[in-house]
Parts: structure tokens; sequence; C-alpha cells
């Protein structure tokens, strides 16, 4: 059992209740491996989970942080992975915004030297869902173009980023101001204020509101 202070949401809504309080963390189960928080997120999820409108999200009081950076501090039984003071990542979706967080093994990722933890943290969520949609959804392959609704937010980028790496011809959806940024890195991006986008790139655009479909699509 370890010392150690967090955040908890204690009360949702659009003006939800944060307090900073003192608690013990177990010691890790069997395949778990306890860090030492060094980086967390305050990502899109985090706030709607204070809001209480995050799907299948706990119940109040909880500790929000979907990702984290830190340093292994204990291994638990059968865990031999890393060793401690390895710096390593995790996708933990809850208890990110804490001293000490406990995380399955299995989950776990060494950080690489020299790699600066700050964006290395904040890759994680968005980098990671980018990638299941392109690879584990859609199947994206060379020479196939596809279409993101919000390409230039922090998944839509990484769709970017990843959609070329593998080939694939990136058009999206993006406000004005960012369409130099998003064609200096490939993309083909569409104005959201206009009406209607031509259907040869981007399926069918109705009245202002959207896609009919999935936020990412292949044309």
């Amino acid at each position: 059992m370890s010392k150690m202070k967090k955040v908890v949401i204690t009360e949702f809504g659009d003006e939800s209740k944060l307090a900073t309080v003192e608690g013990d963390l177990p010691d890790p189960a069997a395949g778990e491996v306890q860090l030492s928080v060094e980086y967390s997120i305050v990502s899109g999820s985090d706030v709607n989970m204070s809001r209480g409108t995050y799907p299948f999200q706990k119940e109040a009081p909880l500790t929000p942080g979907y990702s984290v950076v830190g340093k292994v501090r204990v291994n638990g039984k059968g865990c031999t992975k890393f060793k401690v003071g390895d710096r390593v990542a995790c996708l933990s979706k809850y208890d990110g915004h804490a001293e000490l967080i406990n995380l399955p093994e299995r989950f776990v990722v060494r950080v690489p030297d020299g790699v600066d933890l700050k964006p290395a943290v904040s890759l994680l969520l968005d980098w990671l869902t980018a990638y299941q949609m392109l690879h584990h959804a859609a199947h994206i392959k060379s020479g196939q173009k596809i279409f993101v609704h919000g390409l230039s937010g922090g998944v839509g980028v990484a769709l970017l980023s990843l959609g070329r790496t593998q080939g694939a011809q990136v058009f999206g959806a993006a406000s004005l101001p960012k369409h130099e940024e998003l064609c200096k890195l490939g993309a083909v991006p569409f104005d959201y204020s206009k009406r209607e986008l031509d259907h040869r790139h981007a399926g069918t655009w109705r009245n202002g509101r959207g896609l009919r479909s999935t936020r990412l699509r292949k044309l």
C-alpha cells in the first residue's frame, strides 16, 4: 500500500466539481505494474467524463486521465517486461491524474530514450484511435482515398499522417484558416462553412451538418 495524491471528479455537470485528495493505492496485482506518473492529459474524453456524458463511464467519484507517461515503480507478480525505473506509457482511460497508478503490464509500452514526454503522452489517445480506425475498421490500403470529418483536430491530423504513410490520398473538412497548413501536410481540405461538398470526393454533405456516414470513410 502506497500513499498518493490524486484528482477526483466529485460531481458531474457543465460546472463539474474537482478535488485533490490523498489516498492509498494497493500494491500492483499479479500482471500489473505500478507507475510514478510524470505526465497525463486532459482530453476531450476527460472533459466529457467530467460532464457525465462519456459513453459507459464510471459513476462519480472518479479520477480522470486517459493516458500517462511515467516510470515503473513496482512490478506485480509475474511481471518481467520492464525494470524498475524504466520509462513507459499507457492508454489508461482512468486514474492518470494521480501520482501513482497500477496498470496491466500487457498494455504498457516502453518510451524510447530522447522522446519529448509532453508530446508523447498527447499522442497516445489520438494516434491509437486513428491507427485503429485506419487498420482495424477501414482497412485502408495504398492508393485508396479517405475523407476525414474534423481533419484539423487531434485524431484528424493523426489520420492524415498515418493515412499518407499508408499511401492513401486524404481529403477532409476543416475551418478555412487551417487549410494552408493541411495542404502543406498533403491533404485536400474542404471548408466546413460550405453547405455542399463535391460528392465525388466527400460523399454526401447535407445542410452543413456533416456526413451521413462514419467519421472516416473510404471514397
